[in-house]
């Protein structure tokens, strides 16, 4: 984006939440250096330097964890700034604590920048798969893309939008947030495509159109960001909720192809079929329709001594410290007739066996899992781990998982 728009986002931010912010302020320092800045920068702007990752054994962890994911490969994944999300947060609230508004604004408005570089159509697709994607006129060939799509001015038109209290304290406010840029990013990905092919035939309103869509939502953010600094440093209390793993991103999973190589919300795929079934699970001996998360193993050939398993595992990240409790009904979808064989559902907290559930087959009744969680876990993982090989075909024959309902309490 360009200063403009960078602009835009710092004042329309503001404008939704006003408080105890001084605007001009966080328009003043909305440019000031951002992550891809040289930090060696003059005396009076070393105080406004970003953290630099951290250095501890669990970050680096999550970036080898990420490394195959999809998102990951495409260009980053928003989990890599949590740390920022954490800092900013803490900064601002005690800013705001100590009642001197001035530093909180000039914190707040170096912190949209981040939001409007995460939500930047050209940040969430690496620029060297694209001209894989779409044939390069000749007349275009002179265009470095990254600077062209940053430098589309919007003719951005506000809209309504009531700010989100984003959690009862830093760290619930830090993944909502996280969740949201991750959400938010996945959709203008889908985007990005859209952007270069309407570049290549001069349609400047359709580019313009799908820009705005980027900032429009980075405005947004950024107004619950301010909204709920100023919530937090109140110290107001603050109902609390559980948060569901349906729609909070993960970090790793390992599915099969059949299921698109990724985690499916609220449905389970046919293998082949090109149709899927609704989640069911029997529970008190009635099959019941659920909200959840469907997951498939891999079915290919396993050759005798390999260290492949039929593991069908995804995985989140969280701070520590954040959920007490993680709670779910697990069991096999019993629309898919022919299945056989046997599975156990699994939990791990960073890598160790937490639960394991007893052999679970096709008929069986689902189970509820309602489980404490240490103190300090970071990596959530659940696993659907087959312990007796269904009927060939296996990918006909194997059962389809089903965590409904799974949330951290």
């Amino acid at each position: 984006m360009n200063e403009k728009d960078h602009k835009n986002i710092a004042e329309y931010g503001y404008e939704l939440v006003k408080g105890p912010y001084i605007k001009e302020e966080i328009i003043k320092t909305c440019m000031y250096p951002d992550i891809y800045a040289d930090r060696n920068v003059s005396l009076d702007l070393k105080e406004y330097l970003w953290p630099l990752p951290p250095k501890s054994n669990w970050y680096k962890k999550l970036l080898k964890k990420i490394e195959k994911n999809p998102v990951k490969i495409l260009s980053y994944h928003p989990v890599e700034y949590i740390y920022l999300i954490l800092f900013y947060f803490k900064n601002v609230i005690g800013l705001l604590k100590k009642k001197n508004f001035e530093k909180a604004s000039q914190f707040s408005g170096i912190f949209s920048h981040f939001i409007g570089d995460f939500l930047q159509p050209i940040h969430t697709l690496n620029p060297s798969f694209i001209d894989f994607l779409i044939d390069v006129p000749e007349k275009y060939l002179p265009y470095e893309l990254h600077y062209t799509i940053e430098s589309i001015t919007t003719d951005l038109k506000f809209k309504k939008y009531r700010p989100e209290i984003l959690g009862e304290n830093i760290k619930k406010a830090t993944l909502k947030l996280y969740t949201k840029i991750y959400n938010y990013t996945e959709q203008i990905r889908k985007d990005t495509l859209k952007m270069i092919s309407f570049l290549y035939k001069n349609d400047d309103l359709k580019i313009k159109k799908y820009a705005q869509i980027a900032v429009l939502k980075s405005c947004y953010l950024f107004s619950d960001f301010l909204y709920t600094s100023i919530i937090l440093s109140n110290k107001n209390k603050i109902k609390s909720k559980n948060l569901s793993l349906i729609d909070y991103p993960y970090i790793s999973c390992d599915i099969d192809m059949l299921y698109r190589y990724r985690v499916q919300k609220n449905i389970s795929l046919i293998p082949y079929s090109q149709k899927a079934y609704p989640l069911k699970l029997k529970i008190n001996n009635e099959i019941k329709e659920v909200n959840g998360i469907s997951v498939f193993p891999y079915v290919g050939p396993i050759i005798s001594g390999e260290k492949k398993e039929r593991d069908a595992k995804v995985e989140y990240f969280i701070l520590p410290g954040t959920f007490k409790k993680f709670k779910a009904m697990v069991g096999l979808n019993p629309c898919f007739k022919n299945s056989s064989g046997k599975v156990v559902f699994r939990i791990f907290s960073n890598d160790k066996i937490i639960f394991q559930t007893k052999k679970v087959k096709p008929d069986d009744s689902a189970i509820l899992i309602e489980i404490d969680l240490p103190k300090d876990t970071i990596f959530l993982t659940l696993s659907m781990l087959t312990i007796e090989e269904p009927k060939p075909p296996i990918w006909i024959n194997h059962p389809h998982g089903i965590w409904a309902e799974p949330e951290l309490i």
